[in-house]
């Protein structure tokens, strides 16, 4: 018998912290639809990060990671994706399979990226992911002149120098996305 009480006491126990559980979620989710109404944000869509479409993008002049002069008006002479990296984040390694891919499939897109790490981080993540795009040191007066809010962060700039779209890209198809102009909604 004493095993069945026990056992009874057990199953109290945990039923109780199922229920306590339960009811935090429940309270967590009303506490946040609450804090959108009184913010505004319910039914809202999703804010873009970045600089605005339309807007001309930054004019920059950088080293290469080769150690050649660059400017962004060499880049906007065609479709251009500027991209934001960084050596060490997880989810910017992960999308660099796609990156190749997609500069492999799109040779009608100029593609430079600004990656933070050393230069010998960057010259590793170029052999070892076969890049053949043009790459920089993260420079953080133009990570903010561009906004960015975080890596992997991506524009795609027109011709003329006009943003057309911006993202966070995590695949392949987040990469074909964002290298066409976002259309009004």
């Amino acid at each position: 018998m004493k095993k069945t009480d026990s056992l009874q006491g057990f199953m109290y126990v945990f039923l109780g912290i199922v229920i306590i559980l339960i009811g935090s979620i429940v309270f967590i989710l009303i506490r946040i639809n609450r804090i959108e109404s009184m913010l505004g944000l319910a039914g809202q869509p999703a804010q873009v990060l970045g600089l605005e479409d339309g807007k001309l993008a930054p004019s920059f002049t950088v080293n290469t990671i080769d150690g050649k002069t660059f400017a962004s008006s060499d880049l906007f002479s065609q479709p251009t994706m500027l991209i934001f990296s960084s050596t060490t984040c997880p989810h910017c390694q992960y999308l660099y399979p796609y990156l190749k891919e997609f500069s492999d499939k799109n040779p009608t897109h100029n593609i430079f990226m600004f990656s933070l790490g050393t230069k010998e981080e960057i010259n590793q993540m170029i052999s070892d992911n076969g890049f053949r795009f043009v790459e920089a040191e993260w420079k953080e007066e133009i990570s903010t002149q561009y906004i960015v809010p975080g890596t992997p962060f991506v524009y795609l700039i027109d011709k003329g120098g006009k943003i057309l779209n911006s993202g966070v890209p995590a695949t392949f198809e987040d990469l074909q996305q964002l290298a066409k102009p976002r259309t009004s909604e």
